[in-house]
């Protein structure tokens, strides 16, 4: 990931009083529905682990093998498995309702347990004494979904995480397929919940959004109805891909009839553009939280000038006073704009 020869540009500068204390180092890329690049800035043509914004992809054989429907899965449960969820209340009770209809339980999860980041539902819990569960971990809806994948085609769930399993296969397969790069060509890892991620240049998983904003659409194990039952379900129920100020959740809340899109873990972000057949995908080179939020407002901002439902997100990660505990300000997050390599707005 860290190449000193050839960094990424800047992207973003943090300042205190007169001077710039951090900066952040990033790449993006914008690309249409064939995968041809719109716009592109630093070194997309690299790498990159996709974390938590594969969940859509990664449900794509739960709906196309027939199992969503046929074992009664609702649309708000499916946004549930596609979530990096905050551990609330409403979601754990989600997963626990997909969990049961297989006949699984909590014990069955191979996520791990961690807090929920929700803090008031985590500070509840410890007043409570209320023990963590994997219920809580953020990707405790995906793997509720694998359990039912491989519950309704009658493999083992014991294993459901190793990458040589059926439904894992499936998986790589459909994002081969759906993001155009061969299976030999996806560096496989795991990720922070222990199931398979993979790594592939970011125009590839920018491809996978604009091909899911639009989903009209037939691929090779996705389907365009497979891909539409996926993108609304979670432009319906945006609070359960997320929670509380959340970003992806306020994103689609605000303006879900222009984009969809997904965070990820290190610095990772996707979004489609619904209604101009392009995707995008978004890398902070350090990995820091929550810049990435800040470089996919200003690139909306771009492609959705003057849209009303991202004016009130802007005040909160595009246009950032920086404050201490006494409210201060004590200076100022600011976008830098890079000349994109590749542009063609026509």
């Amino acid at each position: 990931m860290c190449d000193h020869h050839s960094p990424d540009p800047v992207l973003v500068v943090d300042t205190r009083g007169d001077i710039v204390e951090s900066c952040y180092r990033g790449t993006y890329a914008v690309v249409d529905l064939d995968g041809r690049i719109v716009e592109a800035v630093g070194r997309w043509q690299r790498p990159v682990f996709t974390r938590s914004a594969l969940k859509y992809f990664q449900q794509i054989p739960l709906v196309e093998s027939g199992a969503y429907q046929a074992l009664g899965l609702t649309e708000e449960e499916l946004a549930v498995a596609c979530a990096s969820h905050s551990g609330e209340p409403v979601h754990i009770r989600a997963v626990q309702r997909i969990l049961q209809k297989v006949g699984c339980s909590e014990k069955d999860l191979g996520c791990g347990v961690h807090p929920p980041t929700h803090q008031a539902t985590r500070h509840r819990m410890i007043r409570e004494g209320t023990p963590f569960s994997p219920l809580h971990n953020n990707c405790s809806g995906k793997h509720a979904a694998f359990l039912a994948l491989a519950v309704y085609g009658g493999y083992s769930t014991h294993d459901y995480l190793d990458v040589h399993h059926p439904i894992q296969k499936m998986i790589r397969q459909t994002v081969s397929s759906v993001m155009d790069i061969p299976e030999s060509e996806l560096i496989a890892g795991i990720d922070g919940c222990s199931a398979p991620n993979y790594a592939m240049p970011l125009d590839r998983l920018a491809l996978g959004f604009a091909r899911l904003a639009d989903a009209s659409r037939d691929y090779p194990r996705a389907s365009a109805a497979a891909l539409r039952t996926i993108r609304d379900a979670v432009r319906k129920h945006p609070y359960m891909v997320g929670g509380e100020n959340r970003y992806c959740t306020q994103l689609m809340e605000a303006a879900g009839d222009h984009v969809i899109g997904k965070t990820g873990a290190a610095g990772v972000y996707g979004f489609g553009l619904l209604q101009k057949n392009m995707g995008g995908a978004v890398k902070v080179e350090s990995g820091v939280g929550e810049i990435q939020y800040f470089i996919v407002q200003g690139l909306l901002n771009q492609w959705l000038p003057a849209n009303r439902f991202l004016q009130e997100l802007d005040k909160i990660y595009l246009h950032r006073d920086l404050t201490n505990w006494n409210k201060y300000i004590t200076g100022h997050r600011n976008l830098l704009k890079n000349e994109p390599r590749v542009k063609d707005f026509s």
